[in-house]
């Protein structure tokens, strides 16, 4: 799908950049880590299932972990 690979594109560019990992740097610890690595298979399985709305509430659940913990952690 271009619109998946379009963001996947954007998202690493954006890693790359200084900032960003001195903000990962900061939350990335092995328990957050394995958490991230769940919620993204949530994401997966709802995708694969063709679940929009689960789709839709595992990646607004990952962002708002993410973003708590990038900026409010």
């Amino acid at each position: 799908n271009a619109l998946i690979a379009g963001i996947f594109e954007l998202f690493h560019a954006a890693r790359q950049q200084t900032e960003f990992g001195k903000l990962r740097n900061r939350i990335v610890t092995e328990t957050l880590r394995l958490e991230y690595q769940r919620q993204h298979r949530a994401i997966v399985a709802a995708l694969k299932a063709r679940d929009a709305a689960a789709a839709r509430a595992a990646v607004t659940a990952h962002l708002t972990c993410a973003h708590r913990n990038l900026f409010e952690g």
